[in-house]
């Protein structure tokens, strides 16, 4: 068993990759996944910014 600090860790990291999922599903719209995950677009904004999770821009990716 780990500490406190290795499930948060591990609640991090589960959190992290759905809302990267729901991000991808909607095509990276913020609004959108947003309002799928029930949270305030401030606060998916704040939650990508803490763990790591960039915003994807069409343009780009056809580079």
């Amino acid at each position: 068993r780990s500490g406190a600090g290795g499930e948060e860790l591990r609640l991090a990291e589960v959190v992290r990759r759905h809302i990267e999922r729901v991000l991808e599903m909607t095509g990276y719209n913020q609004s959108r996944a947003a309002q799928i995950l029930g949270i305030p677009r401030t606060t998916l904004r704040s939650k990508m910014k803490k763990l790591g999770i960039g915003i994807v821009r069409e343009n780009a990716q056809s580079e």
